[in-house]
């Protein structure tokens, strides 16, 4: 099943039968099928009718609102149908500390391992000699993590090593002022475009997870927040090197996407209207593009939550 990202500025969605119709004062832009859809995905200032918002719900479909930039305003959930074993078992075991610290160890490891796995790759391709020693240094850091006994220190040697590895960045983009990782709100290029990917990427995991009757706000390492997905968040840690962080060099090293295409205002840098569409298809062709192991980016990360929800069950079986 698929997402669908509409992002054309000032529309308005209707019902049309069985389909969405999306419309400008200018006439019907296009009509959306809703077969396979789990996710209808709406950025920035878009109309939607209350009769389309009550297909979609019977359809069992969700509604995401995005600003512009790409900011989660909000959800509009349907009622799908939970595992409540599945549930329960995701509650038992975060109430277990040690199982518990077991799974969150593992995420960070697979974490550092992909970043040194991206700038192994970058360091032969682009023969950039002094991604060597950043590559060290994570080694260090996954070294580190079977010491560790407790969550902050944990989250500690993830912060550290993410601010090593992020010293790749003005290696492999030199012609962007980056300076360092900067979250929400960004006013450079390079973070602007990661923040808006890791958000798509969050959002993406969040609909899989929500599908295998996880209970997303319920994460191992990410502590709970209200509103927040911690459990997507834990999810999406290891794709962050591999799936998002190499998508935003590819766009930009390849001037796929070009400096002049974004824009500031108050709420920092964002991608004008007419990128920002040709983004959130770009986003939608390499999610279906063929990760490792010959197998497509969203096969495997729905494979990975299926083989996550097996080994919560087993252990809560051993408990």
């Amino acid at each position: 099943m698929k997402n669908i990202y509409i992002c054309e500025p000032n529309c308005r969605i209707h019902k049309n039968g069985e389909y969405l119709t999306v419309r400008k004062h200018t006439g019907k832009i296009s009509d959306v099928s809703l077969i396979d859809v789990r996710t209808i995905i709406l950025l920035g200032n878009i109309q939607i009718t209350m009769q389309a918002v009550s297909l979609l719900m019977e359809r069992r479909i969700d509604i995401l609102l995005l600003s512009s930039g790409g900011r989660l305003k909000g959800r509009v959930a349907s009622e799908h149908g939970k595992n409540i074993l599945m549930r329960i078992a995701q509650y038992d075991i975060w109430f277990q500390e040690e199982k518990r610290m077991e799974i969150a160890k593992s995420i960070v490891k697979q974490k550092i391992m992909n970043q040194k796995k991206c700038l192994n790759s970058y360091r032969y391709r682009r023969k950039i000699s002094e991604l060597k020693e950043i590559e060290k240094m994570l080694t260090w850091y996954i070294q580190k993590i079977d010491e560790v006994k407790s969550i902050g220190e944990l989250m500690g040697i993830e912060g550290s090593a993410a601010a090593r590895y992020f010293e790749c960045f003005p290696l492999l983009l030199k012609e962007y002022d980056f300076q360092k990782r900067v979250r929400r709100p960004a006013y450079d290029p390079i973070n602007a475009l990661l923040n808006l990917t890791y958000t798509f990427l969050k959002n993406e995991i969040s609909t899989i997870l929500s599908s295998y009757s996880f209970d997303v706000q319920l994460g191992f390492l990410h502590n709970i927040r209200s509103g927040r997905d911690s459990l997507a968040l834990d999810f999406m840690e290891p794709y962050r090197p591999i799936f998002a962080d190499r998508f935003v060099i590819s766009l930009l090293s390849r001037k796929i996407i070009k400096k002049e295409e974004f824009e500031l205002d108050e709420d920092g840098m964002k991608l004008n209207a007419e990128a920002m569409k040709r983004y959130c298809v770009l986003f939608q062709e390499n999610l279906y593009e063929t990760a490792y192991e010959g197998k497509i980016w969203k096969r495997r990360m729905e494979e990975d939550v299926l083989m996550f929800r097996k080994e919560l069950m087993m252990l809560c079986e051993h408990t």
